[in-house]
């Protein structure tokens, strides 16, 4: 089974972060989504309409050329529409040019040149040039050759860049919104979190306020009870052997005090090592309970230690 790629090692760290992006990512990508389908069908929309009308007035001035010998000036004039001025001939045998290459982000462009390839009736190139301001639309028509040069925004007036900055303020403001809800619930979490440090190090049960959503609060309330229950385990242990240390230390005293009225022989001497290792060990055990007991954490300075240590 071929391996998943490591996609973790881009994830962020953070509970909140995480959330984010997989809430994030869905609605940046359904808003830019919607708003290119929005800006593809309105821009080829009008330039479907526009091509119509230029193809329209192109075919009525070749019908008064052709059928009426109107000169293509004087046909200009009797239409006087939106393209006709800008409707040239061409000489008779010059070849049709080949159509421009566009960048798949030129939507406007794109979409000029989609519509005037699919509205004209003729066969036809289309260049545009200036930067793509301009575009020329090269015919062939039973007059022969024809090029009509046509500024773009003529052929497209939406404000398609508009509608793209629309959208992602839209989609800032959900972010923003959801960013809002999200910390309110992962909230709960860092405090348990920073909870359980604090009972870490001091070993003193402080019971955290239950709130956020259900999982949360079960959590919580699953974590107050736990420590609860280690601190009372905590206090059980200490005070057994607290009060076994006590009580195995009185008879030692006294087995002490018979040792110290015996005479001094190899017996004597070897109930003293005896009685001193079970001391060892009781002390030992009086000793952790000290550890045990957990200091309040207090803030120090380092050359307060240095100079304690250098004196």
């Amino acid at each position: 089974m071929p391996k998943l790629p490591a996609f973790n090692k881009f994830m962020p760290n953070s509970l909140f972060w995480r959330a984010m992006m997989i809430l994030v990512t869905p609605i940046i990508c359904t808003q830019l989504l919607l708003a290119f389908i929005y800006i593809d069908g309105d821009l080829q929309r009008q330039a479907d309409n526009n091509a119509k009308f230029l193809f329209g007035e192109i075919q009525v001035m070749e019908q008064l050329v052709g059928q009426n010998s109107f000169a293509l000036s004087d046909a200009e004039a009797v239409i006087r529409g939106t393209y006709a001025n800008n409707i040239v001939a061409l000489e008779a045998d010059k070849d049709l040019p080949a159509s421009s290459d566009l960048f798949w982000f030129a939507f406007r462009n794109l979409a000029i040149k989609k519509a005037i390839l699919n509205n004209s009736p003729y066969p036809t190139s289309v260049l545009f040039d200036d930067h793509g301001e301009y575009v020329s639309i090269f015919m062939r028509t039973s007059q022969g050759p024809w090029a009509a040069r046509v500024e773009t925004k003529s052929m497209i007036t939406s404000k398609w860049h508009f509608i793209l900055v629309q959208s992602l303020i839209g989609a800032v403001i959900f972010v923003l919104l959801a960013g809002l809800f999200l910390n309110n619930q992962v909230r709960p979490i860092l405090r348990l979190a920073r909870g359980a440090e604090r009972f870490r190090r001091s070993g003193k049960p402080m019971a955290l306020r239950v709130r956020g959503a259900r999982e949360v609060r079960r959590a919580i309330s699953a974590f107050n009870s736990m420590q609860e229950g280690i601190a009372q385990s905590f206090e059980v242990r200490t005070a057994m052997l607290t009060s076994v240390s006590h009580d195995l230390r009185t008879p030692l005293t006294r087995m002490r005090l018979e040792l110290a009225m015996m005479p001094d022989n190899d017996a004597r001497k070897g109930l003293e090592r005896d009685i001193a290792e079970m001391e060892g060990t009781i002390m030992t055990y009086i000793q952790y309970i000290k550890d045990a007991r957990h200091e309040p954490i207090a803030n120090k300075k380092l050359s307060d230690f240095v100079k304690h240590a250098s004196a």
